[in-house]
């Protein structure tokens, strides 16, 4: 029997994990995992996001513990959204 193997994507972006994005879980705890879905502007049940992560295009530098493990700090929160305003700039023009 084959096993079937799943592709993960950004949640935001749709990219996958390759050299230079790297993909992150959301946070376990509720409290933090509430902040990255405001700011990201979604809203989703815990067992619902254990399915999805986001791709490290969407953190600053300063998110990281060190860049070179893509670990992120215990505060780091989701900010950089590009392919969210390119969609804003595209319609109001």
């Amino acid at each position: 029997m084959a096993t079937e193997s799943r592709i993960r994507l950004c949640y935001m972006c749709g990219s996958s994990e390759d050299d230079v994005a790297k993909l992150h879980y959301f946070p376990s705890r509720l409290e933090r995992s509430k902040i990255w879905q405001d700011n990201m502007g979604i809203h989703y049940t815990e067992e619902t996001l254990q399915n999805y992560r986001i791709c490290s295009r969407h953190f600053t530098v300063e998110s990281y513990v060190d860049l070179s493990s893509h670990r992120l700090t215990r505060n780091a929160v989701p900010t950089l959204f590009p392919c969210r305003q390119l969609a804003t700039y595209q319609v109001q023009a």
